[in-house]
C-alpha cells in the first residue's frame, strides 16, 4: 500500500478509537464553498479551517 494512504488510515483509526467523529468532505465542495464565501482568493490554513468548520456547522 501507498505510504500516504497508510498514514491517513492510522490517523483516522486513532481519531475513531478515541471516540472522535470523523467526517468526509469532498475537496471540490470545500473549494466551491471558499469561492462563494471568501473575498480572498489565496488559500490559507486558517481560511480552509474556517470553511470546513462552517460546512460542518451548517450542512452537517
Amino acid at each position: 500500500m501507498h505510504g500516504a494512504f497508510l498514514t491517513r488510515a492510522y490517523l483516522l483509526s486513532g481519531l475513531r478509537v478515541t471516540g472522535r467523529k470523523v467526517y468526509t468532505i469532498n475537496p471540490l465542495a470545500v473549494a466551491r464553498y471558499r469561492e462563494r464565501h471568501s473575498v480572498v482568493r489565496a488559500k490559507s490554513d486558517h481560511l480552509d479551517t474556517m470553511a470546513l468548520a462552517n460546512i460542518l456547522r451548517v450542512d452537517a
